[in-house]
């Protein structure tokens, strides 16, 4: 996060004011958080401000390691910001250089934060001074209040040796300067999300942990062999009838303890601590994974029940930490890796079965049906990566696509024709029609769609 900010007290446009070598003297500092109406601004502005100019600068010393480059926002009710003099990204902005007489171009509630990619602009940066140039803007000076948040930052980075270990188990070394061999270590077959090392109070002694540390000393306790635990739901998750009891189940190399959450977030040690089976009363999402301690022993297993009424159409069932959906919702701006947040996905056919079950990424998606706040129905994108579980989806999710290997979706809302009287079907015919008259078309299909055990209605999903 950047604070004292520097703040223009002369009433003119600044000339250069974005670049790394302006004069900034004349510029007034205060901590960041800008604005007023809000009671929550760390630097009050005047009363009917419609612009101001903001700088930071800060050094660099070493180059970045991190290939990302994301700027945080939160804003009422516009911004441009600018890197080093170019400018970078901007939401509501008015055309031309801004100034203190400049007004936004639209409307936006601060209180949640929009995270923007700036990734393709890293290569701005430079060893020493660097400069984050931002000017917010209100609607009119007769608006209630202004805000205007930043922070600039990375997304964490890997570094890779040029080398990989056999999974199956092999000798690694590690060779001193001058060719002699410093240490060596036999290691055994590789586990998944579990570390082998040495202990902290004993370099003889090498076991498994299960928080891996890498770049930093190994922490947790040791564990002399690897823990395998699996989680399992019995009944499996489906639909079934009010009153119908869950158990949790565990298969485990060693003793664990089982936690779990109904809210759609993933457990961790602090979670609930499963000791009898569940009765059901509505259709509810449960997250549990196996917890030796504080350290978590096992991958976390999802299961959405469907409680009651048997589903009419096929059903997305989706969980994910709830702040991290609002923080999907309300991005109205938010675009690239950096506005996408990481998420859980079920399909259950008509019947109420589960047929697929994977991780993946949620963001936003649309045009002018990304405005609105909780209450409105909106688009979103689902996008299938290793990190998040399978690369791809091998399952017909669009039976009408001809094709079972999807990679991302669009789960439409039908912003378009779901207004008064609106039919909510318009846009799916017409690319129908348009298909079965021999033209290239996209193939969608229709699904309910529920966001931790939540009904959003019915959602178009397309290709």
């Amino acid at each position: 996060d950047f604070d004292n900010k520097k703040i223009p007290n002369e009433k003119k446009v600044l000339n250069g004011w974005t670049t790394v070598n302006f004069n900034d003297s004349a510029f007034a500092v205060g901590p960041a958080g800008f604005g007023y109406g809000d009671e929550d601004d760390a630097t009050k502005l005047p009363l009917g401000t419609t612009a101001v100019l903001l700088r930071h600068e800060f050094m660099l010393t070493e180059p970045l390691m991190s290939e990302s480059l994301v700027l945080q926002v939160d804003y009422d009710d516009g911004f441009a910001a600018y890197l080093n003099g170019t400018w970078v990204t901007a939401v509501n902005a008015p055309a031309g250089e801004p100034g203190f007489d400049s007004i936004a171009s639209g409307s936006h509630e601060a209180g949640s934060a929009e995270r923007f990619d700036l990734s393709a602009h890293i290569g701005l940066l430079r060893r020493g001074k660097n400069v984050l140039a931002i000017a917010g803007f209100n609607t009119h000076r007769a608006s209630s209040d202004m805000s205007l948040k930043i922070a600039l930052g990375t997304l964490p980075s890997v570094c890779h040796a040029n080398f990989r270990l056999q999974k199956d188990g092999g000798t690694l070394y590690l060779v001193a300067p001058d060719g002699s061999i410093a240490d060596h270590i036999r290691y055994q077959r590789q586990v998944t999300d579990q570390s082998f090392g040495r202990s902290t109070s004993s370099k003889a002694s090498w076991g498994y942990f299960l928080t891996p540390s890498p770049g930093s000393a190994n922490v947790g306790p040791q564990q002399l062999n690897p823990v395998k635990s699996r989680i399992s739901f019995d009944p499996l998750p489906g639909a079934c009838d009010p009153g119908v009891e869950i158990r949790i189940n565990q298969k485990s190399s060693t003793n664990v303890d089982i936690r779990f959450t109904n809210d759609g977030s993933a457990p961790d040690a602090s979670g609930l601590l499963y000791h009898a089976p569940i009765k059901l009363v509505d259709t509810s999402i449960f997250r549990a994974a196996a917890f030796i301690g504080k350290e978590q022993a096992s991958p976390v297993v999802s299961a959405t029940y469907l409680v009651g009424h048997r589903p009419s159409l096929p059903v997305l069932s989706i969980s994910m930490p709830s702040d991290d959906f609002l923080d999907v919702h309300l991005q109205q701006s938010g675009k690239g890796r950096g506005s996408e947040r990481p998420a859980f996905l079920e399909i259950f056919n008509p019947v109420g079965e589960r047929t697929m079950a994977t991780g993946f990424g949620l963001r936003l998606h649309g045009g002018a049906g990304r405005r609105g706040g909780k209450e409105v129905k909106k688009s979103y994108r689902a996008y299938f990566r290793q990190v998040y579980g399978d690369r791809r989806v091998d399952y017909p999710i669009i039976p009408e696509a001809r094709v079972e290997d999807f990679d991302k979706l669009v789960l439409r809302s039908n912003f378009n024709d779901g207004r008064l009287h609106g039919s909510y079907i318009r846009d799916q015919v017409i690319r129908d029609l348009h298909r079965d008259m021999g033209a290239l078309s996209s193939s969608g299909s229709w699904y309910v769609l529920l966001i931790n055990s939540v009904s959003h209605g019915v959602f178009n999903v397309v290709e």
